[in-house]
């Protein structure tokens, strides 16, 4: 089975029902311990791929290209953290909990 349904969101949301479970079962086959579940739909009609592990629930949700980290502000904007004086001096505007 090609994993060009699973290689970026645009072919995951043109794949078809029937191709979403080849791709969850192939994704089992590539991960011991993962037993695929099904394909479920979330709230917002979008659909993804269930599985388990050990018990522990894990969801496969298709994205595309991102960044990781924060730009600087938008953290406090959002969650109204606002670093130390000393924290900004040493040049850290992360919180040590999301560090």
């Amino acid at each position: 089975m090609s994993l060009k349904v699973v290689e970026s969101l645009e072919g995951w949301l043109r794949a078809s029902h029937a191709e979403h479970e080849a791709a969850g079962l192939h994704l089992e086959s590539l991960c011991p311990g993962f037993r695929f579940t099904g394909v479920e739909a979330t709230a917002d009609g979008a659909r993804t791929a269930s599985f388990e592990f050990e018990g522990a629930r894990f969801m496969f949700v298709p994205g595309g290209s991102t960044e990781l980290g924060f730009v600087d502000g938008a953290l406090e904007r959002r969650s109204g953290f606002r670093p130390r004086k000393v924290d900004r001096l040493r040049g850290r505007s992360t919180p040590e909990w999301a560090a």
